[in-house]
């Protein structure tokens, strides 16, 4: 079941014990939220996927950043991008670890019909 907020203390609250298991890799998500927890930005959204014994993927989006992801359960990626769709929220590029991303980016457009490609390869 994914859970949707607009507020980024709870969404820290909620999963950000979780991301910090894997700091190094949450690190912009987990830096971008603590950041809006000071510094609002209008029409950002926090998701997370509630794995039954905890969460099991987060992610963030706005309009300027597209959508910013932790690791996702594969199966779960076409969940995700249903919901990001049906409340009509932004997902102009997704940045996270690559087989994520390319997975969401493969839901993405199978659900939207828009078109991914690789814009930048970070480390």
């Amino acid at each position: 079941m994914f859970h949707v907020a607009d507020d980024p203390r709870a969404f820290l609250e909620r999963v950000g014990p979780w991301l910090e298991e894997r700091e190094a890799e949450n690190n912009l998500l987990l830096g971008l939220a603590a950041t809006f927890a000071e510094h609002p930005v209008p029409g950002a959204s926090f998701l997370w996927l509630d794995g039954g014994d905890g969460p099991a993927g987060a992610a963030l989006t706005t309009a300027a950043r597209g959508l910013v992801l932790s690791r996702f359960p594969g199966a779960e990626l076409a969940g995700l991008a249903a919901t990001l769709a049906e409340r009509g929220l932004p997902a102009p590029a997704a940045n996270g670890p690559v087989e994520t991303s390319d997975a969401f980016a493969r839901a993405w457009s199978e659900r939207t019909g828009a078109t991914a490609s690789v814009f930048m390869e970070m480390r």
